[in-house]
């Protein structure tokens, strides 16, 4: 399967081992339990599971979403149409739920894809893995561990459950608004997320190193050009340390539409962790551009 970037950052590109049962397990910040595969732990960043850099699988769990409006385009002609070389591609149920199976290449060759997605019309949720491409065993493995999770609607979700980072909402205007897998949406009091005017976006997104601060600057930036954004320009640049982590701020404005928009981007790399936070707000806000920068400010990784 092609890598997909979600609004700021690729996440994974994996790699494979051996697989065994266990009991099945809840993942922080969702409802889905799975049996985590010996070797696994869960990731720091997102929602899903990790054993190296290039081995993982994703899950994305979107409440409130509606899996047939969703997975209407889950087939084999649309992943084929992306170039993806589809192996199978079937309807099925998880855990009682109409769900669909895609088994398939990825943009590397030695690598395929296992994607699922499954619910009804409260909720979607899609689980992604990646395995070695001569390894058919455990190809079967993987499917089967997918195939078998389990969702509980009753579960309350905790947003911050396990993350890795800290937000002040108790002395700046921007409160939690709302948040999808690792995307956490911050609005000013008494806004809603879907249609604030100003906002600040946080995606924490794990990190090894092997990218510098700018190219993460950039790669968001192309997510945002991705989803409709564009005209972006510069005014600042700035590199720090803020309590232990690199910083890396960039201030301008861009376009959203037709709407002149005011842009404070902040990337925080630390450890493990890479936070990408992206605050927008009119680019003749003043007000609310400083109340960007204070809320950007107190923004930590944790130790």
């Amino acid at each position: 399967m092609k890598r997909v970037i979600p609004l700021f950052l690729l996440i994974v590109i994996f790699n494979t081992c051996c697989f065994g049962q266990k009991k099945q397990s809840k993942i922080p910040r969702t409802r889905v339990s799975i049996s985590i595969p010996d070797g696994y732990s869960l990731m720091p960043a997102t929602t899903g599971l990790q054993k190296d850099d290039k081995q993982g699988i994703i899950i994305m769990d979107l409440v409130g979403g509606n899996y047939y409006t969703n997975a209407k385009d889950f087939n084999k002609r649309t992943f084929e149409l992306q170039g993806i070389n589809v192996f199978s591609c079937e309807e099925t149920k998880v855990d009682g739920y109409p769900a669909k199976v895609m088994v398939g290449s990825t943009d590397d060759k030695n690598y395929n894809s296992i994607s699922l997605v499954f619910g009804d019309t409260t909720f979607s949720t899609m689980i992604s893995s990646i395995h070695k491409a001569n390894d058919k065993a455990l190809e079967n493995s993987l499917k089967e561990t997918i195939l078998s999770v389990k969702y509980n609607k009753e579960i309350v979700i905790d947003p911050f459950e396990g993350v890795g980072f800290t937000v002040d909402t108790l002395s700046t205007k921007f409160k939690f608004g709302g948040f999808s897998s690792n995307m956490y949406v911050f609005t000013p009091i008494g806004k809603n997320g879907s249609t604030a005017k100003s906002m600040v976006i946080l995606t924490p997104t794990p990190f090894d190193g092997s990218l510098t601060q700018e190219q993460v600057s950039q790669m968001a930036i192309n997510g945002l050009k991705k989803h409709g954004m564009y005209g972006f320009k510069t005014d600042s640049t700035e590199n720090c340390q803020m309590d232990g982590a690199n910083a890396l701020t960039k201030i301008g404005d861009c376009y959203a539409g037709v709407n002149h928009m005011h842009h404070h981007q902040l990337i925080l790399l630390k450890n493990d962790l890479a936070l990408i936070i992206y605050g927008m707000c009119d680019h003749k806000n003043e007000e609310m551009k400083a109340e960007i920068s204070e809320f950007c400010e107190k923004i930590r990784i944790k130790d």
